[in-house]
């Protein structure tokens, strides 16, 4: 693997796993959750109601039944 300088800060260039092997496994075992970036999602598209009904589920499987978007 080649070194990394200050200039090159591309981070899909420098990814040590570009296919995700190992943050899908950390999600599996627990060790991350997607939920910061379902809340950052939503919060951005506050004006999407197709992509609110989406998350809607996902919310009330992780016990976020509080209005805290």
């Amino acid at each position: 693997m080649e070194k990394v300088s200050a200039k090159d800060d591309d981070e899909y260039k420098n990814d040590l796993d570009p296919k995700g092997y190992q943050l899908f496994k950390d999600y599996l075992e627990g060790k991350w959750s997607i939920d910061s970036f379902v809340t950052k999602v939503v919060r951005r598209n506050w004006q999407n109601a197709d992509l609110h009904a989406k998350a809607i589920p996902y919310f009330i499987r992780n016990g976020k039944l509080e209005t805290t978007i």
